[in-house]
């Protein structure tokens, strides 16, 4: 007897529309879910005169995930005296290499940061550290 007076009682609910039941194609897209893993370190030696390069890089962590993190990669970087920075950019999934220019001698310490490219994106934002030392020219 209780079981169908709740089951009337429900049903009136969600008749008038008082006592709604949510689909899950109206949750939210991706609730950023998926754990990337950014990495970055300067490619070679650096020489003052060149430019330095940064490789990059950004992973799911996941593989049972379908799809590649896409969106902007900024490197920036600073000479840890702070008399001198470079900074760049590049938007590419997987290993990119983004240039700094040419930096004075010394040595640099900086952050590389990963956006999803919008923000609808099952991938989570992520960010590692860059050390590195730029040789003086030969």
């Amino acid at each position: 007897m209780k079981k169908t007076t709740a089951g009337l009682f429900a049903a009136a609910l969600i008749g008038t529309g008082l006592g709604a039941v949510q689909s899950a194609a109206d949750a939210a897209p991706y609730p950023s879910s998926v754990r990337t893993d950014c990495s970055a370190h300067a490619t070679g030696k650096p020489r003052a005169g060149k430019a330095v390069m940064i490789e990059t890089g950004v992973q799911k962590v996941n593989d049972n995930v379908s799809g590649s993190p896409r969106g902007p990669i900024t490197v920036t970087v600073e000479k840890l005296n702070g008399a001198d920075s470079g900074s760049g950019s590049g938007f590419k999934p997987g290993d990119t290499l983004i240039s700094l220019g040419k930096l004075k001698p010394g040595n640099y310490t900086g952050s590389m940061d990963f956006a999803p490219a919008n923000g609808n994106s099952k991938f989570e934002p992520c960010s590692a550290t860059v050390t590195f030392r730029v040789r003086p020219a030969r």
